[in-house]
């Protein structure tokens, strides 16, 4: 159901879901733009789900700020790939100067559901939209994969590895659970 709420000069469109087996309110943002919000479907008002916006309100447009453009011609994808690859390289690289890990290549792929992988075979892959993210988020995900290269798992090892470059690494996980490719 769509919904739109206005508050000051900011309005806001999104799609109120209600999910059986959902447990909480969530927000979620798309790679459009979209913002949808899920809230379980049965103890909840529409009252609920409209305050809950507003009192996500600066969030919301903090994360609307990343989203990347709408859609990428197929001829533009060799480009932003090419400025991914130099980017990211850059940063495994300099972030590898804190694990000295070995990895065998580094791919920048157009993924449908991840930014970012590492095989057992130690190849890299990052999603080439990581240059429309924050520094902060691009680094994390250089950080996770390059861990990944030790700890091919997400146990307390792994994430004790992550944490070394990225002490805030929780708070950056919860802002990532919330978006979408």
């Amino acid at each position: 159901m769509r919904k739109h709420i206005k508050i000051g000069e900011r309005s806001l469109d999104y799609t109120l879901n209600f999910n059986s087996r959902a447990r909480n309110l969530k927000i979620s943002i798309k790679r459009t733009g979209e913002v949808r919000l899920t809230m379980p479907k049965v103890f909840f008002a529409e009252r609920t789900a409209e305050k809950f916006i507003i009192a996500q309100w600066d969030w919301i447009f903090d994360q609307l700020k990343n989203v990347q453009p709408k859609e990428v011609k197929l001829g533009e994808f060799e480009k932003y790939k090419e400025i991914a690859r130099a980017k990211i390289e850059k940063k495994v690289e300099e972030f590898n100067k804190i694990y000295c890990h070995n990895y065998a290549r580094i791919s920048i792929k157009r993924t449908s559901s991840r930014w970012g992988s590492c095989s057992s075979k130690g190849n890299l892959n990052f999603h080439y939209k990581l240059i429309f993210m924050t520094e902060e988020m691009m680094n994390y995900v250089v950080v996770h994969e390059l861990c990944h290269l030790k700890e091919l798992n997400h146990s307390k090892n792994f994430w004790e590895l992550v944490e070394v470059a990225i002490p805030d690494y929780k708070r950056i996980v919860k802002d990532f659970k919330k978006m979408r490719i």
